[in-house]
């Protein structure tokens, strides 16, 4: 981390700007209701400002309209309501083109405000073999960390695992471009069944990297260590904090380079592109292709102010929001990685101490990850007293990230991490063994079927980022109540009702009144946890599979249309034991057990 960085840049929106934000030309009336408005709202009567501003709106979707009735609904606590106009404003700027910084930061005032609830529910299955990216699980997500900064033992990276309890799949280090491949480092990480990330970080410069002998020998002690390397090269790009910054041409050339260099001489490297979460303008800029990046990342940070500014709180920013446009671009392109996260629980801003704010962003984020983007699969936390500690981001000490100096945010780091979805030990995907993976899975509750007991998590954020309780009532009745991230319940497969059952979920605010809603669907399927040897149990409009091992699960459900039932024919035939072939010319399948075939 190069600098201390916040989750953005709150940008002020001039009146200029508000002029090109006008899609049309203002009506006389139109006008009238939006003066009325605001005059309206200087009078502190915003429930008669909201009357007139959304008959403005309706005429005229202006920027500043929206602007004037996004703070009338806040000011009467229909945040909502408010989030959504904020939304509707920045589309604004967004359709303008040219104005990304604007939109961001109005969009982030929505983000701020909206209430979303989603439920989840968690099993262990198998999951069909699939193409997979380097070191790519088939789900979960990695844990890592950088704890340079803690004293020396014997081996440290021991000494976290089993304070923290959990074997860390990766350690971290940074590591200028120059210096030679940290071997000491790897094999301690090695002792304890560990990979390592690399922030390697040309600070001389673009222009000194080359495809020379020390990057050559660089490259064959990486490949000498024996372990999984993943060289997060110059990230942060898109940040003008890092001398590698303002030329993207030029940084694509360099880490393709790079690229080149590691694939020929080092295949246990995995090669991690990792834009900062600010500015979001220019990061696709840096983006270097598909053909040289193995892994897509991002770092950020949960800070309670801004810049350090104590009248530019920070609570209310959800990390998840800084993931979620940059989630949606790139998931479907490579396996992806959080390089750097941490929350802070002490902050050199009048000497505060922010427990409770470190604690609910670390759940919130973490949680948040394996709910709702499941292609993230490696996370890193940053183990530093910024305050305290050596001087590691150019001298902004300003909070404290460690969770060794804090009982409480090493309890709740402990206790997330004992769910299996956070995992210890770097693979290359699901196929060492030549078997289907058994993995821990979420999935959405939503219009399920459920075939067993199962454990639930409930993804909810609200205007309000201290929760007060989650309460569950399963077809009418109290099933039970949670009052901390990731918010879980349980449905025992045996009191479900027959057919269709309904949860309801009421998330409640820090001053105890209800601040969402949501009613959720599912059927209770038969219970069937295995079928007999040789035998498939499958189930229309599902896609819950049962063989004599367990669950698995297809990627899309058992269909049936116009008298037929449409099931994966490869997927049955290769998990009852048979090959199945395609012969391009003829267009024909071949299914195979070894003695007899089907055409």
């Amino acid at each position: 981390m190069k600098k201390e960085n916040t989750f953005l840049k709150v940008l002020p929106l001039l009146f200029a700007i508000f002029l090109l934000a006008y899609p049309q030309e203002s009506s006389a009336n139109e006008w009238e209701d939006y003066q009325q408005g605001v005059e309206l709202m200087e009078k502190g009567k915003y429930n008669e400002a909201i009357i007139k501003l959304e008959r403005a709106a309706k005429v005229a979707p202006k920027a500043s309209t929206y602007r004037k009735l996004a703070i009338s609904y806040e000011k009467t606590n229909q945040f909502q309501k408010a989030a959504e106009t904020y939304y509707l404003e920045a589309d604004i700027f967004r359709n303008l083109g040219g104005y990304l910084d604007t939109y961001n930061a109005v969009k982030s005032k929505g983000d701020a405000l909206y209430t979303e609830i989603d439920l989840f529910i968690s099993e262990e299955v198998q999951l069909p073999k699939q193409q997979l990216g380097k070191y790519e699980p088939t789900s979960g997500m990695y844990v890592g960390a950088y704890i340079e900064q803690e004293t020396n033992s014997v081996n440290k990276y021991r000494d976290f695992n089993s304070v923290t309890g959990k074997d860390h799949a990766v350690y971290f280090k940074y590591l200028n471009y120059g210096l030679p491949f940290p071997a000491e480092f790897a094999k301690q990480v090695k002792e304890v069944g560990g990979s390592i990330q690399i922030a390697f970080e040309p600070e001389e410069g673009l222009n000194a990297v080359k495809d020379n002998e020390y990057l050559r020998q660089f490259a064959r002690d990486a490949n000498d260590s024996g372990i999984p390397v993943f060289l997060r090269y110059a990230s942060e790009m898109n940040g003008e904090w890092v001398p590698w910054n303002g030329d993207p041409e030029l940084y694509k050339q360099k880490f393709s380079l790079v690229a080149k260099v590691m694939k020929e001489e080092a295949p246990n490297v995995a090669m991690a592109w990792v834009p900062n979460s600010v500015p979001e303008k220019n990061i696709d800029a840096y983006y270097p292709g598909d053909d040289v990046v193995d892994w897509v990342g991002m770092n950020l940070y949960s800070v309670p102010f801004f810049n350090g500014d104590p009248n530019k709180p920070a609570e209310d920013v959800n990390p998840l929001d800084l993931v979620d446009d940059f989630y949606q671009k790139y998931a479907s392109k490579k396996p992806m990685m959080i390089g750097e996260y941490a929350a802070s629980h002490f902050s050199s801003v009048g000497n505060t101490d922010v427990t409770k704010f470190g604690t609910t962003k670390l759940l919130m984020f973490y949680h948040g990850l394996q709910m709702k983007y499941p292609n993230i699969k490696a996370v890193h936390w940053f183990n530093v007293d910024t305050i305290n500690g050596n001087n590691i981001n150019h001298g902004r000490r300003l909070n404290n990230f460690n969770l060794l100096r804090n009982n409480q945010m090493l309890s709740a780091y402990k206790k997330m991490l004992k769910q299996p979805y956070f995992l210890s030990e770097v693979v290359n995907g699901p196929n060492v063994d030549g078997e289907d993976a058994l993995l821990n899975t979420s999935s959405l509750l939503q219009g399920s079927s459920l075939f067993h007991s199962v454990n639930g998590l409930g993804f909810i954020k609200t205007y309000d980022p201290y929760i007060n309780k989650v309460v569950y009532e399963l077809n009418g009745k109290l099933l039970s109540e949670s009052k901390q991230y990731p918010f879980e319940f349980y449905l025992d497969h045996a009191k479900l009702q027959k057919g269709t059952n309904k949860l309801v979920v009421t998330a409640y605010d820090s001053k105890g009144k209800a601040a969402g809603k949501k009613a959720v669907s599912f059927k209770k399927g038969p219970d069937i946890i295995k079928a007999n040897k040789n035998t498939l149990n499958l189930f229309i409009d599902e896609k819950t599979v049962f063989n004599e091992k367990g669950s698995l699960q297809l990627l899309a459900p058992v269909s049936f249309k116009e008298g037929r039932s449409f099931v994966p024919l490869r997927f049955i035939s290769e998990t009852l034991g048979a090959k199945v072939g395609w012969n391009e010319k003829t267009k024909q399948i071949t299914i195979s057990n070894g003695e007899d075939s089907l055409v």
